[in-house]
């Protein structure tokens, strides 16, 4: 398995898109995404108790139990995927335990959940880039989302588990050469012996 994690806006969607492709040559891939296991309103706790705690708003402790865990043992594993627009859980989805599987997404890589990963991706840009990056993808509407708490959960998370310092690999995401660069060193750690 492969985490990728990185602030919201690095690229790691748009990177973890393109390295499946690219290991798809080699094996069948699935991609996992954080933004799946955030949690319904009526789970999130008030904003002054989530302060406190690192990535509150995501559920990591259902991707562990639903998704991690199972395929660590070499089982197939399916979870609830979470709907944005209607703010709760909607279909299931199926991952085989066969072949590559990505989990990107911001938090992903967190402590708990780190030892599950064969290899760690760090997807990093300018906080500027990256905001630039939300609320064209978002809206003007969810610019404050962005601003004063999406971004600031993000650098407690930075700042207090320092996920990159525990990432085997680095990843400039404010251009597109980061994905040739690891064409290479990816396939010969995938490619059967």
């Amino acid at each position: 398995m492969i985490g990728i994690d990185g602030c919201g806006g690095a690229g790691k969607s748009h990177f973890s898109a393109h390295l499946g492709k690219e290991l798809g040559a080699i094996a069948p891939v699935q991609i996992v995404h954080m933004d799946d296991f955030y949690k319904p309103s009526i789970q999130r706790l008030p904003q002054r108790e989530c302060d406190a705690l690192i990535g509150s708003d995501f559920d990591w402790q259902r991707l562990r139990r639903d998704v991690l865990l199972p395929l660590s043992r070499g089982e197939n594993c399916s979870y609830q995927r979470y709907d944005w627009p209607s703010d709760c859980l909607a279909e299931w989805h199926t991952v085989p335990a066969s072949g590559i599987t990505i989990v990107e997404g911001v938090y992903s890589i967190r402590h708990e959940l780190v030892s599950f990963y064969n290899l760690t991706l760090w997807v990093y840009c300018s906080r500027s880039q990256r905001l630039e990056r939300g609320v064209e993808r978002d809206g003007e509407a969810k610019r404050h989302l962005w601003e004063q708490y999406w971004m600031p959960a993000e650098d407690r998370y930075v700042e207090l588990e320092e996920p990159h310092r525990r990432a085997k690999i680095l990843v400039d995401g404010s251009g597109s050469s980061s994905r040739l660069a690891l064409r290479c060193e990816l396939e010969s750690l995938f490619a059967p012996n």
